[in-house]
């Protein structure tokens, strides 16, 4: 039997994370099922099985993938020079944020699961944590940067504000299915003027 590549491991995996947000999209995380992922990549069930085990194990997958974007986002504003204003760079990793992200309303239903599942639960503070990391990286950058402070007072810097700034985010991403209104201009808005004063 010939060995797979690394390449059709990979698009195999994403093929199968698409679908499962799309039905996720569709039905919610709760009530999806391994039945409606197979049905909705088109693949088999032993092929879906191959990569994944059950669905919280493609749920930690999709998790990965969706952070892992937003990190290389906050990575690549941290390497630029000079470092963007957190009021600009906000807004750019905001609107890096797409699909069935984008309306918030996946990450609602994840929050209210997390409550609920012990495994939803750790999936969610490993993605937020690794977000809050790379956070706090790059507002450290800024603040060397911008601000010229050293490499332990940039740090300190932006573990004060890390928290907050991180908060905007998913203040934003609550909107759309709290508020049932897909207008950022005025939120948008705000938090660049609140930022500003960093």
């Amino acid at each position: 039997m010939p060995r797979i590549s690394d390449e059709h491991r990979a698009l195999m995996s994403l093929r199968i994370e698409q679908a499962a947000m799309e039905c996720a999209r569709r039905e919610g995380f709760a009530a999806m099922s391994m039945a409606d992922i197979i049905s909705e990549s088109g693949l088999s069930a032993g092929a879906i099985y191959g990569y994944y085990k059950s669905k919280d194990e493609l749920l930690a997958a999709l998790a990965r993938r969706v952070v892992g974007g937003r990190v290389a986002v906050l990575d690549e504003l941290s390497a630029r020079s000079p470092v963007p204003h957190p009021a600009e760079a906000l807004l750019e990793f905001m609107g890096s944020i797409a699909g069935p992200l984008r309306d918030g309303g996946l990450v609602v239903q994840v929050w209210g699961m997390s409550s609920n599942s012990d495994t939803i639960g750790a999936i969610a503070r490993d993605a937020y944590g690794r977000l809050l990391e790379h956070m706090e990286a790059y507002l450290a950058a800024w603040y060397r940067d911008a601000r010229d402070m050293d490499a332990a007072a940039a740090r300190q810097a932006a573990a004060a504000v890390g928290l907050a700034v991180l908060a905007l985010v998913q203040g934003w991403l609550f909107r759309v299915p709290v508020a049932g209104t897909k207008d950022d201009g005025q939120y948008l808005s705000a938090v660049a003027a609140m930022l500003r004063h960093l």
